[in-house]
């Protein structure tokens, strides 16, 4: 468990991911949107994400669950990495701090498995813009299920 400094008088705590957690987190509106637009519950997405991750962490505000993220790993033949993150609104509470660990994760993640990909939401602009500052690649809208996604990816560097 680590725990990150903070001037606030919160704590925010980074502790490993179990279902009890994903049940008191309630989704962020494009966090939901998109899991809908997937086709799947909110409970169905933490499971899945859960069952498939080789990791999965989950912030703690002031001992509230806040946000999960993990890393999964694809069935295909020469597998990539599958970086996930569903976040509640209180993330909003340590955006400064939440970014920051966003760049390690992402770096924990790259040590682990190169590449890294996954889909999002087209229309969830915050997500959108948070993975280009992250330094992923979005590929141009696909349809989904009928919904606008784009693909983001990003390879470990040589």
């Amino acid at each position: 468990m680590s725990r990150i400094a903070s001037r606030a008088p919160c704590t925010v705590e980074i502790v490993p991911a179990t279902l009890a957690h994903a049940a008191a987190i309630e989704l962020r509106a494009g966090d939901a949107m998109e899991v809908a637009a997937l086709g799947a519950t909110k409970d169905e997405a933490f499971r899945t994400s859960l069952a498939r991750s080789l990791w999965a962490e989950t912030y703690l505000v002031d001992g509230v669950p806040a946000a999960m993220v993990g890393l999964g790993l694809s069935a295909f033949v020469g597998g990539h990495g599958v970086p996930w993150l569903l976040t509640s609104p209180l993330c909003e509470r340590h955006k400064k701090r939440f970014l920051v660990e966003s760049r390690r994760q992402v770096a924990r993640m790259l040590a682990e498995v190169s590449p890294l990909m996954n889909v999002v939401h087209a229309d969830y602009g915050r997500a959108v813009r948070w993975l280009a500052w992250l330094g992923f690649t979005l590929d141009a809208p696909i349809e989904i299920n009928g919904a606008p996604f784009r693909r983001f990816s990003m390879e470990r560097s040589s």
